[in-house]
């Protein structure tokens, strides 16, 4: 419903894009997405999911799961340790398909891929929107009802 961005090319002065980036973007569920990245520095930022009840980390080496201080013991009871470390990233007990791989074999089969063209949608919105309010220096805002990009003063 509400995407701002800023950044700017700080550190290479030969490019387009820029090379530092951020982004906030508000859903209608009440969730927030923060991206930030920068080329200015090989270290990466890392990637977290701050929740409400735990806080997931991907580290390249594997997912940890840790729980709010609250819900501490609710977590040990449902998965028997706390943090939960996890090698790989899994869906239902199955590893999860690689994106391209997926892809081709439901180009195969006539099934509908894990991302499909409606979440394909819905990050690109979410994308265009960010870059939109980068290059214009503005918010800009979406009404999800009318799928269309709003004005607001």
């Amino acid at each position: 419903v509400r995407v701002s961005a800023a950044g700017g090319i700080y550190q290479h002065p030969d490019r387009e894009v820029p090379d530092t980036f951020f982004m906030t973007i508000e859903y209608p569920s009440k969730h927030t997405v923060v991206l930030a990245s920068s080329m200015a520095n090989r270290q990466g930022l890392p990637m977290i999911i701050r929740g409400h009840k735990a806080t997931i980390s991907f580290d390249g080496r594997g997912t940890t799961i840790a729980p709010e201080d609250e819900y501490q013991e609710e977590f040990k009871k449902m998965f028997g340790q706390t943090p939960l470390n996890i090698d790989r990233f899994y869906v239902n007990s199955e590893e999860r398909a690689n994106h391209m791989d997926n892809f081709i074999d439901c180009i195969r089969s006539r099934e509908n891929p894990v991302l499909d063209v409606e979440f394909g949608y819905k990050v690109q919105v979410a994308i265009t929107l960010g870059v939109t309010a980068y290059r214009e220096n503005k918010v800009c805002y979406f009404d999800p009802a009318t799928e269309k990009v709003i004005e607001k003063s």
